[in-house]
């Protein structure tokens, strides 16, 4: 094997952009929407994944305390 041309390629410049982070009442939205399709298995799985992502932090910087 010869040398490895891929080396010498450029690669492109990913442009850096701000997390978009909800609001509380954008999230309590979507808390409400899930809660009125938790009536079935799927649905309640779909519920407590969004209850989850936001006690993790992930919907914001701001306490679940504020959130709820």
């Amino acid at each position: 094997m010869g040398e490895n041309i891929a080396l010498d390629l450029p690669y492109p410049k990913i442009e850096k952009t701000i997390p978009f982070f909800l609001t509380a009442e954008e999230y309590n939205r979507i808390i409400e929407h899930f809660g009125k399709n938790a009536d079935s298995l799927a649905g309640l799985r779909n519920l407590v994944m969004v209850l989850m992502l936001g006690m993790l932090g992930l919907c914001g910087p701001r306490s679940i305390t504020e959130l709820v």
